[in-house]
């Protein structure tokens, strides 16, 4: 073996063991391949790290442009929750809007029976106020429904009082 040489300023001196799946072809490039060194000169070495930075600067700009495509779902994903969660207070508000106006509507319906269902009550009829706003009248052994306020007072007014 040659004694080893100093590293100047243009070769940097290597020593490469073998890896033990690297079998050398002859016994001859054994004894050579052993502990050999190698001598890289600097536009080597520099071609070398250029090209490591090339493949590290490839996979930062890959993570980033993932990092940025994550980010953006992440965003939309965001702004579908916030619309959906929006939505949903909305559809809730106008549910509740909805059932107040309707039962403020039916309210008034059924009070527009209020008038009948004093009659009836002095002339002692037997009646009900069925959902919505629904008069049964049971006369005579016969049972009448009124959704009409008029009609009802109309025929509430025509009955005999009773004792």
């Amino acid at each position: 073996m040659s004694p080893k040489k100093k590293p100047s300023k243009e070769r940097l001196c290597v020593s490469t063991p073998l890896a033990a799946s690297q079998k050398p072809a002859s016994p001859v490039m054994a004894n050579q391949q052993e502990g050999a060194e190698r001598e890289y000169s600097s536009a080597e070495l520099m071609a070398a790290i250029s090209e490591g930075n090339k493949m590290i600067t490839s996979k930062i700009e890959d993570l980033n442009s993932t990092l940025k495509t994550l980010q953006q779902k992440t965003a939309l994903i965001e702004k579908k929750q916030d619309d959906f969660e929006g939505g949903l207070n909305r559809i809730d508000t106008d549910v509740d809007n909805l059932s107040r106006r309707l039962s403020q509507a039916e309210h008034m319906k059924r009070r527009r029976f209020d008038e009948t269902k004093k009659i009836l009550r002095e002339k002692k009829v037997d009646y009900r106020l069925v959902y919505p706003a629904r008069l049964l009248l049971k006369h005579a052994g016969k049972e009448t429904s009124y959704t009409d306020p008029v009609e009802a007072h109309t025929f509430a007014e025509s009955l005999p009082v009773t004792n």
